[in-house]
């Protein structure tokens, strides 16, 4: 059914195709013949093949189930090779009625060199009795001398699906597409596959896809290896794992799979009675679409803090061990802020004073916010001051976005000895009081979309 099926969309796709009969062809006869051993599942009769050409023309094929069951693959063959000859007898008569009188030999082409070795003996062993009638009938033709009956060659035998240049699976599904394997059973030469076994992935049933459809996806092929029931696994290297198919490319895969010569090696057990096993696994690779629109600021608004720090002494009493004191909100633009004091250094950092200037609440629909700002501490005898300043850092509070250049705090760790900010002559502690400062530039901002 599935062969009759296969004709007939044949059939239906080259309406037009036709058998080129060339006045330019030689007039010699030239036959092919082939079975397929046992091929019945029901009567496990053989099938004979065979194709006569004249010239390069193709004159008379059939395929046919032989009448007996034959008991080994030369009886078969040698069966094929009967009707075979059948066939060249008749129309070598019928060419000679046509006037083609002085026609050269025909050759009989087959690839079972046990059959050709029974033509060829006259002595008829006890194992091919039961085939007396056809091996008579083959030798006949053979030792007729002088006559242009024919000869017998042999020409090498291909697992059937070598003998086709193309092979396609069924269609199955996958990622929500539809798919079928490509096979080249000796390669694909136009893409220079020769020597190889070419095998591609082909995405299917585009018509029902959306306009300007495209499936990203990452596939791994394999190959059975039935002497260690296990597959071989060929996948791309990493960068080049994820495979684009769209209207323009519906096809992807290996040019050069494997070796014929280690694809054919019966040790390696992928080619085992003429069967193999090819398979894939494929995922399909979807787009987040995830992005950023930077928005860069001109001419920023400088915003100005001051925070006054009163009974510093009590502060550094009560703020040890890299305890710390923070400042109330203030905002720029549409972010909030605080300042963060550590009296008596943070955690790390001993007899230093430490500052900070931290996010609190970043823009509405911001991610990040590139920050130039500056830290002061007054001189409140003069008009000088310690100062920390005029560097670009990154902001941003959410988690997910903190990398060694991205954070919710910076600031220095080391602003100032706790021997230099106390002593008298500085003039940064007056009646208990610290007085710091802040300028904060918010430069760009980062707001992402998908």
């Amino acid at each position: 059914m599935q062969a009759g099926k296969r004709i007939l969309r044949y059939l239906l796709s080259n309406p037009g195709q036709g058998i080129l009969l060339a006045s330019s062809s030689a007039a010699q006869v030239q036959a092919y013949c082939d079975s397929d051993w046992a091929s019945c599942p029901n009567t496990r009769r053989s099938t004979t093949g065979f194709c006569i050409f004249l010239g390069h023309s193709p004159v008379s094929w059939k395929s046919k189930k032989q009448n007996i069951v034959a008991r080994s693959t030369a009886e078969a063959e040698y069966r094929a090779m009967a009707l075979t000859a059948c066939e060249i007898t008749w129309i070598t008569a019928l060419l000679q009625d046509m006037g083609l009188t002085n026609l050269p030999p025909t050759v009989l082409q087959c690839d079972n060199m046990a059959a050709i070795s029974i033509a060829a003996n006259p002595v008829l062993h006890e194992r091919t009795k039961h085939v007396e009638i056809d091996c008579h009938y083959i030798r006949d033709k053979l030792s007729l001398k002088g006559s242009n009956e024919g000869r017998v060659h042999r020409m090498p035998s291909q697992p059937p699906i070598c003998r086709a240049e193309k092979y396609e699976s069924a269609m199955f599904k996958a990622s929500g597409y539809t798919w079928r394997l490509i096979l080249y059973p000796n390669g694909n030469a136009r893409r220079g596959g020769g020597g190889h076994i070419s095998l591609y992935l082909a995405i299917e049933k585009t018509d029902s896809l959306p306009l300007g459809w495209e499936a990203n996806v990452t596939y791994k092929m394999f190959v059975f290896d039935h002497n260690k029931d296990r597959y071989l696994t060929i996948q791309d290297e990493p960068r080049h794992q994820i495979r684009r198919f769209h209207r323009a490319k519906k096809e992807s895969g290996f040019d050069r799979l494997i070796t014929l010569e280690t694809f054919n090696a019966a040790a390696n057990g992928y080619l085992i009675d003429d069967s193999c096993v090819f398979g894939v696994e494929v995922f399909e690779v979807k787009d987040t679409g995830i992005g950023e629109t930077i928005k860069m600021i001109e001419d920023p608004l400088e915003v100005t803090f001051d925070w006054k720090v009163c009974e510093f002494s009590r502060v550094c009493k009560e703020k040890l061990n890299g305890e710390n004191l923070i400042s109330e909100e203030f905002t720029v633009g549409k972010s909030k802020w605080h300042l963060r004091l550590y009296p008596n250094g943070d955690y790390c950092v001993k007899d230093r004073l430490g500052l900070f200037l931290e996010l609190v609440e970043a823009p509405p629909s911001g991610k990040k916010v590139l920050v130039e700002f500056w830290l002061l501490i007054k001189n409140q005898g003069s008009d000088h001051y310690r100062e920390y300043a005029g560097l670009y850092r990154w902001y941003s509070t959410s988690p997910t976005e903190f990398t060694s250049d991205v954070n919710k705090s910076w600031g220095p760790a080391e602003f100032l000895l706790l021997s230099d900010l106390k002593s008298k002559a500085s003039g940064f502690i007056v009646n208990d009081t610290l007085l710091i400062q802040a300028k904060v530039k918010i430069k760009t901002e980062i707001t992402g979309f998908s």
